[in-house]
């Protein structure tokens, strides 16, 4: 049985697609074929799933922490000292743990310079799993020929591989494996029916719907949906309920904090809510009339999306990135996050043809199949296999 190392980068205090896709990917792997190890570095809400169904998690919060000392020390020794020990205490754990090959979820932007450099010494693959940007290539010499340097990209949606691929990245190691999720799985986890979520909201009768899911970081496009709601008449206002449900970071309170302003300012507090980041997003989508989406950076997949599709919900998408790969025109609607007033559109011809749920509960989940997890997790051993046709003792 072959080890896998998986790291996941993110340290923000918010867990989303890219804990979801490592989680599963992992979970539906071959348990007979690969044995998983996973470093994190903060706690997360996939610690202890992970542990359930036992998978070795290691926490590197204090450890990070001090790295991050020496990195942000003016001086150029204790910068060099701190890289240095960084990169053994690396090799070291890739040596205890026997691993045979390291996967980073993220970017070739993070683990270039430790993770990369630690697996070369010891003839280990390092692949990485590119779940978003940035993608150039850094522009001092040394970063570059490290972020060149992994044995495998593999880019989570055609428009991260074209992103890769014109910032001159290898193209030859370029692999996409577009992300999933498990299906059936996520339908199970709907354990309330519409009207007790509706209910439990205090949504009106006649009232649409709409949920937004996604931490509420500036570049996720809430201001979008704001705007394009202050275009719309009082009255059609009042047919609509849209909710905000996602984390807030540290570093995001003072955008929320204007945007809520904004949304008092403009009489829209009985439109426009904010649920906070929930445990329920399915039993939310599921109730909803609309799902809606509104990046306006692109967007390197959009798991939600499939999400939403899976439970037959209508969709309205920003047409930036992974959203036109996983959106037909039978399924959902995409526009341009920065022209408001195509959303304000939009949202007017949805309140005037509400009954176009009831095509999408069949039309959805047949997309959703395109993009199952089994798929990704099937793509990601294939990539492995490649990799691991030698043994351990081969190396050298």
């Amino acid at each position: 049985m072959k080890k896998i190392l998986y790291c996941e980068f993110c340290n923000d205090g918010t867990a989303g697609g890219s804990h979801q896709a490592l989680f599963d990917s992992i979970r539906l792997q071959n348990d007979r074929e690969f044995e998983a190890v996973v470093v994190f570095y903060e706690e997360n809400r996939f610690v202890q799933p992970l542990r359930d169904i036992g998978v070795d998690v290691h926490i590197w919060a204090e450890l990070q922490s001090a790295e991050r000392d020496y990195a942000s020390s003016p001086s150029l020794f204790k910068k060099a000292f701190g890289m240095l020990r960084s990169i053994q205490t690396r090799r070291r754990f890739l040596k205890t743990q026997n691993v045979d090959l390291v996967h980073l979820n993220n970017s070739p932007h993070y683990g270039y310079d430790d993770w990369l450099p630690a697996a070369k010494s010891l003839n280990i693959p390092c692949i990485v799993n590119v779940m978003g940007g940035p993608y150039h290539l850094p522009a001092t010499r040394i970063k570059r020929y490290w972020t060149r340097r992994f044995d495998r990209y593999i880019c989570i949606s055609h428009h991260v591989y074209q992103e890769l691929e014109s910032e001159g990245f290898p193209l030859e190691r370029l692999s996409e494996v577009k992300l999933g999720i498990d299906l059936e799985r996520f339908r199970k986890r709907v354990h309330r029916n519409s009207a007790e979520v509706r209910a439990e909201l205090d949504i009106l009768e006649n009232q649409t719907l709409v949920a937004m899911v996604g931490n509420l970081q500036p570049w996720k496009g809430h201001d979008v949906v704001v705007s394009a709601v202050e275009n719309l008449l009082p009255a059609e206002r009042d047919q609509l309920c849209i909710l905000f449900v996602g984390a807030i970071r540290d570093e995001d309170q003072h955008h929320v904090s204007s945007m809520r302003t904004r949304i008092r300012n403009a009489d829209l507090k009985n439109t426009i809510r904010f649920l906070g980041s929930r445990g329920d997003v399915p039993d939310l989508l599921n109730a909803a009339d609309l799902q809606l989406h509104a990046s306006t950076f692109p967007e390197p997949f959009g798991l939600v999306l499939v999400e939403g599709l899976c439970l037959g919900t209508p969709l309205i998408a920003a047409s930036l990135g992974g959203p036109q790969e996983i959106l037909t025109p039978e399924t959902g609607t995409l526009f341009d996050p920065s022209q408001p007033e195509e959303l304000t559109r939009i949202l007017r011809e949805h309140l005037k043809s509400p009954d176009k749920k009831r095509a999408m509960a069949v039309l959805g989940p047949e997309r959703a199949r395109k993009f199952d997890a089994g798929r990704m997790a099937e793509g990601h051993a294939k990539i492995y296999r490649e990799f691991l046709s030698t043994t351990a003792s081969d190396r050298g």
